[in-house]
């Protein structure tokens, strides 16, 4: 099976910001995003309320760890093994599978560029 048909979502857009509020009020205002989400660890913005792409603006302190990037693309995965695997085994430079805090799974992976993507396990 191509890797492909694993990929479920583009879910959102990572963005390290210093003070969340007044990042916040910036792309609310500045790019007229709406709220979609509001956490203790994060803010997630759209544009329209139809559930799409979001950035996620969340402090710079909160996932500046090891070689985990501020600002990345995040991707969702129905099966996170077998993306894994089926990356790894195309030639996809791949990190390992790692799990946060609140125990969402995921793993880093760069483009032929050198950019580095998220992938994670997809929950719903």
């Amino acid at each position: 099976m191509p890797c492909n048909s694993r990929f479920w979502a583009l879910e959102e857009i990572c963005v390290g910001v210093k003070d969340i509020e007044r990042a916040k009020a910036w792309y609310i205002d500045k790019l007229g995003l709406y709220m979609r989400a509001n956490s203790n660890r994060a803010v997630y913005l759209t544009s329209s309320y139809r559930g799409e792409v979001s950035l996620e603006l969340f402090p710079l302190s909160a996932k500046v760890s090891g070689n985990h990037p501020c600002t990345h693309p995040v991707l969702f995965a129905r099966e996170l093994d077998a993306m894994h695997s089926a990356f790894r085994a195309s030639g996809v430079t791949v990190g390992t599978i790692q799990s946060d805090a609140r125990g969402n799974r995921f793993f880093l992976f760069r483009d032929l560029d050198g950019n580095t993507l998220e992938m994670c396990a997809d929950t719903r």
